[in-house]
């Protein structure tokens, strides 16, 4: 073999080898990518979940963009001053937000207001019915709802308005706290309604 021959065939294998040590750096590189992109999706899926599993206590713009992002029905009282909300959307037909003193964590905390709203098309026959329950006291605002409370537990209430297919609840840690909320109008509303 000439060296000719040799210098060629040592060429053309630095060539073969380059395009092997090419071929699996793009690989590798590929692969990385990959595995990048999964677990960035898995950290925003984990964030989101946290966010409507009610293990995250967010602001009033936080709230507001995630019930328009997810496009979710939920009732409130409006922006109160100095607090922070818990939703828990996991069932989007069962939503509870929760009002927390801010600031707040969630650790050993308990919310001083809850909304709770509970989509369903018969919801306003259902408080209609529960109104006229013996141990209940049922109320109608000059709005047109209907509402209901327990006497036993007059903190939490109950109440379906006019056109609205959901059943929402009230319940607040001050006494007559519920009743007060429901009885001004207009409070009561969806996040993120124009008023």
């Amino acid at each position: 073999m000439s060296l000719d021959q040799n210098n060629r065939n040592g060429s053309r294998n630095k060539t073969v080898l380059l395009s092997l040590l090419t071929s699996a750096l793009a690989l590798v590189v590929l692969v990385l990518s990959i595995f990048c992109l999964h677990l960035t999706s898995q950290l925003r899926s984990a964030n989101e979940l946290a966010e409507i599993s009610g293990s995250k206590l967010m602001t009033n713009s936080e709230l507001t963009t995630l019930v328009r992002e997810r496009k979710l029905t939920v009732y409130w009282a409006g922006n109160l001053p100095n607090s922070k909300y818990q939703l828990n959307a996991v069932d989007p037909n069962r939503i509870s937000l929760s009002y927390f003193p801010a600031p707040q964590t969630l650790a050993g905390s308990k919310p001083n207001l809850s909304i709770g709203t509970y989509l369903s098309v018969n919801s306003s026959v259902a408080v209609r019915l529960a109104m006229r329950s013996i141990g209940n006291i049922g109320v109608r605002t000059p709005e047109g709802a209907n509402a209901f409370f327990a006497r036993a537990n007059p903190n939490d209430l109950f109440v379906s308005f006019p056109k609205i297919n959901a059943e929402i609840e009230i319940y607040s840690t001050k006494s007559g706290g519920a009743l007060a909320l429901l009885t001004k109008p207009g409070l009561i509303s969806q996040v993120g309604e124009k008023k």
